[in-house]
């Protein structure tokens, strides 16, 4: 599956949680910021989408784990890698913060 179509895939899956906002965020000049950033009940989550091929680009992964870690050192939850094998508990761990 294309990365697009998992990601509209899974964002409208997520603005049907109670207490949520999703936006995608389309900035490919600024590396590292997620694709998805969101809020549920007050509290900040951002998501890096992958495809389940896509190649490692060790750089890019490095700066967007360091990102993910920055966000949750302030309070926030970050899921550095959501791809179709992970989406299933992701959701479930967002689905927890939306009660």
């Amino acid at each position: 599956m294309l990365e697009n179509k998992f990601k509209a895939k899974c964002l409208k899956q997520l603005r049907e949680l109670p207490g949520t906002w999703w936006v995608i965020y389309n900035a490919t000049q600024v590396r590292g910021i997620p694709d998805v950033i969101g809020c549920v009940w007050g509290r900040f989550v951002a998501l890096e989408f992958k495809r389940a091929d896509a190649k490692k680009d060790k750089s890019r992964e490095t700066l967007q784990k360091y990102v993910a870690s920055k966000i949750a050192q302030t309070g926030g939850v970050a899921f550095d890698r959501v791809d179709p094998a992970n989406w299933d508990a992701v959701f479930d761990d967002i689905e927890l913060l939306s009660r």
